[in-house]
């Protein structure tokens, strides 16, 4: 994407002056310097970079690199937590840092917002909403969320994008593509993390995420694959009021996974929804090769009876049999103990350039399993195992897929969140199953 498109070329620059603003403030002026962008800085500015230079640890510049990317607003934090999920792309330390990253950003205001909707929906709220709530439910950088009730009393969650908001981050995909191109033209050590292609990541991304009927779209799959099962909800799609601005669903009546004390008070079983939950995981993993990969306690909803129901499926993953069949193959090995095996699964996962020392690889991975070595299953973390995994394979310079990345970050929330309801919680007990099924259809 250029950054000099056709009557772009006044905003770009008002915003790249902006943007460049933020980070002198933050400390990152000699980089400014670097990519031979001094020349758009006011004196005043430049007065500032010279006192801040050399004035931050690099623990503490990776806090201001988070600050600054927060004070920009909706499309660098967006940014942010696409790099925090990518630790083969970024420093380890950064990624952490970057994983606080917070959408604070106050709501548009519901005249703004009733605009968007009658657009999109092509008539009057009151025509199609027996009743709207215009007191937001949820606000974030790119959405916010409203309680409604249909004409035929069905209760729904209106999702409605930010008015402008496609506008704002347009602008800024541009700029970084701007930014990122400077980079490995004038930063060489830059080259090796591709800040280009991160970019075009982030841009296509981004680009899925704004169109919420992609969302409804894996919402309906997932609903699909579920049918039957009366351990999981999948709330019901409304495809006549969703457009790729707007998506209207089903509301669920629950409380979130994380209220411990409010699940106990209405009587639930707290070790019978981690199961439950676990289940309904692996299933997504070993069966469907498709999964819920934005976990967070706001989008697992526990209703009556224990049914686990999962919202917001604006991030999926999807494994190919391939890697499912890897993946199996690696809690079978831990469950057995058998560590060459779990050796042998990460070298597969992973490309394996000509310059990797395998030997020493093994002997590192065998340094983060064998103090389980022993151990009861239970006491096994098995995502501790997955995410010191990836990331020895990141410290080795193997690529590693995108899909493996979001599979560890869901795994962790799981095994965590399936321990503060149970404390005796077993994700490797639980998975014998699934995976086995695979390692039988695999050697059949």
């Amino acid at each position: 994407m250029a950054f000099f498109n056709l009557n772009k070329k006044y905003r770009n620059i008002q915003r790249l002056r902006q943007i460049l603003n933020v980070f002198i403030k933050h400390g990152f002026g000699q980089l400014i310097d670097q990519l031979n962008l001094t020349r758009l800085v006011s004196f005043g500015k430049r007065i500032l970079w010279f006192k801040k230079s050399g004035e931050f640890s690099p623990q503490s510049k990776y806090e201001h690199f988070r600050l600054a990317l927060e004070e920009l607003g909706p499309s660098f934090v967006k940014f942010g937590q696409l790099l925090s999920a990518r630790p083969d792309l970024i420093p380890p330390a950064l990624s952490e840092e970057l994983k606080k990253l917070q959408d604070n950003v106050p709501p548009a205001p519901f005249e703004e917002v009733q605009i968007l909707l009658e657009e999109e929906l092509g008539a009057p709220l009151s025509v199609v909403f027996e009743h709207f709530n215009s007191q937001f439910h949820a606000a974030a950088s790119i959405a916010q969320v409203y309680e409604a009730r249909l004409k035929d009393g069905d209760a729904v969650m209106v999702k409605v994008q930010r008015p402008g908001i496609e506008y704002v981050i347009e602008n800024d995909i541009s700029i970084l593509f701007y930014l990122a191109n400077l980079l490995e033209k004038y930063v060489a050590e830059t080259r090796i993390y591709n800040p280009v292609g991160i970019v075009d990541e982030f841009a296509q991304t981004i680009k899925r995420e704004l169109d919420f009927r992609l969302e409804a779209s894996n919402a309906e799959r997932m609903r699909g694959l579920f049918k039957g099962d009366k351990t999981v909800y999948i709330p019901r799609i409304y495809w006549d009021y969703t457009s790729h601005r707007v998506l209207v669903l089903e509301q669920l009546d629950g409380i979130r996974v994380n209220e411990i004390e409010m699940l106990k008070a209405a009587g639930q079983d707290c070790k019978q929804i981690a199961i439950n939950g676990c289940k309904a995981f692996l299933k997504q993993v070993f069966e469907f090769g498709f999964f819920h990969a934005d976990p967070h306690p706001g989008n697992l909803l526990i209703m009556e009876g224990g049914v686990v129901g999962f919202v917001d499926f604006g991030i999926t993953g999807r494994l190919s049999s391939q890697m499912r069949s890897h993946i199996a193959n690696v809690f079978v090995a831990i469950i057995e103990r058998n560590y060459e095996n779990l050796v042998a699964e990460y070298l597969a996962m992973g490309f394996i350039g000509h310059d990797i020392d395998i030997h020493k690889f093994k002997n590192d991975m065998i340094d983060i399993i064998d103090p389980y070595y022993g151990q009861p299953l239970k006491n096994i973390q098995v995502s501790a195992i997955f995410a010191e995994s990836v990331d020895l394979m990141v410290n080795y310079r193997m690529e590693t897929q995108v899909e493996l990345l979001l599979l560890v970050k869901t795994l962790v929330f799981v095994e965590a969140i399936g321990r503060q309801l149970d404390i005796d919680f077993n994700l490797l007990e639980i998975s014998k199953p699934y995976a086995a099924v695979l390692v039988k259809e695999k050697y059949s």
